[in-house]
């Protein structure tokens, strides 16, 4: 029978698809995400890369399928951006979403809260035993 190439070599592997997300504390209103791989291909475009849009979560979101490390920069495609940021293969494989907070944030998994009309759902991954939220809600309820 045949092995499939990724048995015969292990260093050729499927793309995974990663997604990162953007919360633009800096208010930017405009962002773009650049990307680029281990071997040096732009996965987004020439720069300032691909415009990403903002979900209702209010974080911007990019997906890539990428082989090996990923490495990328969110900019709003007028001089402001953040450092150079990447994610390992390690990190890719093990499915995560990660999340970059403003200009100075370093990649950190999480995940982003799912909003649903006017139910906001997150998850909460720590080792806190109280998480307490900033915000205004109007009529909203505060549970125990």
């Amino acid at each position: 029978s045949l092995l499939p190439a990724t048995d015969l070599f292990p260093q050729v592997r499927a793309a995974a698809a990663q997604t990162v997300c953007f919360r633009d504390s800096n208010n930017w209103g405009t962002v773009y995400g650049y990307a680029w791989d281990s071997t040096g291909n732009k996965l987004l475009g020439e720069w300032p890369g691909t415009k990403l849009s903002k979900d209702s979560s209010g974080l911007y979101k990019m997906t890539v399928s990428v082989n090996g490390s990923l490495n990328f920069i969110i900019n709003n495609g007028n001089g402001s951006q953040t450092g150079d940021l990447s994610l390992s293969a390690a990190q890719i494989s093990a499915g995560q979403i990660y999340i970059v907070d403003g200009v100075s944030g370093s990649p950190e998994a999480g995940t982003p809260p799912v909003v649903q009309g006017s139910k906001v759902t997150f998850t909460y991954r720590g080792s806190a035993s109280k998480v307490l939220l900033a915000g205004s809600m109007n009529g909203g309820t505060v549970l125990p």
